[in-house]
């Protein structure tokens, strides 16, 4: 016979073992210690461990085990604390399901803007600079408001405006070309610490400014909205 929450406590130290793991995967994620890739295998592992654990928490509490050994607390807090990564990770990929595959977006998809920076801060391991024609069609269906923004400033009114807002919301600018009027700044996510690069074009016309704006991550497949999303928060503050 086993003594009083044996089985309890190995359970629940096997799922704080596990929320132990996908911190660790996460902080080598964001220091670039582990390539992003492995580091998500690492983190699924963490998560399935956790909802094993919980799975037979349950099933203790429900065949009556845990009364019978004084456990039925430990088992309880350890089927919440279980499901928890779970539930995050069936989140995010439901969330997923919802957005193209794709990473590279532009108000202009005939004539993209060029990631001229990017290129010199890309690894070998990162995605090309170079805009692939077949998201053309992609984007106009998934994104179809994704439009370049006619201002009626002039084009250094416009850059000065978008300088501050990149300052404004911690993205690097990382050059600025006052002749061509290009701007190019480097977005940095929250959590993983992936880089997302962005580069807005300024074409001056008769009386008005055309403004194209492209953002493009660095890795992964799906970017989850996140670029579209941040090219209409910028083009909305500059209305």
């Amino acid at each position: 016979m086993e003594r009083p929450g044996t089985t309890g406590n190995t359970l629940l130290y096997i799922t704080i073992g596990s929320y132990a793991v996908i911190a660790l995967s996460i902080v080598l994620i964001r220091e670039h210690i582990l390539y992003f890739r492995i580091g998500f295998v690492l983190l699924l592992l963490g998560a399935l461990v956790s909802v094993i654990t919980s799975v037979m928490s349950l099933r203790r509490l429900l065949n009556g085990r845990c009364r019978t050994n004084g456990s039925t607390g430990l088992n309880g807090l350890n089927l919440i604390l279980g499901i928890g990564p779970f539930a995050v990770l069936l989140t995010k990929i439901i969330a997923a399901s919802q957005y193209p595959v794709m990473h590279d977006i532009t108000t202009d998809t005939t004539n993209p803007p060029p990631l001229s920076a990017a290129l010199l801060l890309r690894d070998a391991t990162d995605h090309t600079t170079t805009y692939n024609p077949a998201l053309i069609d992609m984007q106009s269906q998934s994104y179809p408001g994704i439009k370049p923004l006619i201002s009626p400033l002039p084009a250094t009114a416009l850059a000065r405006n978008i300088r501050h807002y990149m300052q404004e919301h911690g993205w690097e600018i990382v050059s600025s070309d006052d002749d061509n009027h290009l701007i190019e700044a480097v977005v940095t996510t929250p959590l993983f610490k992936f880089k997302d690069d962005i580069v807005v074009r300024l074409t001056p016309e008769d009386n008005s400014t055309r403004v194209d704006v492209r953002s493009a991550s660095r890795v992964g497949k799906s970017d989850l909205g996140t670029n579209a999303a941040r090219i209409e928060a910028l083009l909305s503050s500059l209305h």
